[in-house]
């Protein structure tokens, strides 16, 4: 059994990212991967925010302002979700 639910999927081009929550401690993440790269993908957890924020940063990252390892592109903390803590 998978310790996640996949809860919404975005897609463009060759990138993927889901939402997911977490089975047992119910907090949020992103999965996000790139069929060009040589990996699995980049699962990321985030137990203090949201599901609509992680899903900012599926789209974001499906958009190319996110890379797969989770980092953000340059001069791009100001889009939605993005912002530096």
């Amino acid at each position: 059994m998978k310790e996640y639910e996949v809860y919404s999927e975005y897609w463009e081009g060759t990138k993927t990212a889901k939402v997911v929550r977490h089975n047992e401690h119910k907090y949020w993440g992103v999965h996000l991967s790139d069929s060009t790269s040589d990996n699995d993908g980049f699962l990321m957890w985030h137990p203090t925010k949201s599901e609509y924020w992680c899903e900012d940063i599926a789209e974001n990252f499906c958009q190319g302002m996110v890379r797969e390892d989770g980092s953000v592109r340059n001069n791009m903390y100001y889009v939605r979700g993005l912002h530096k803590a």
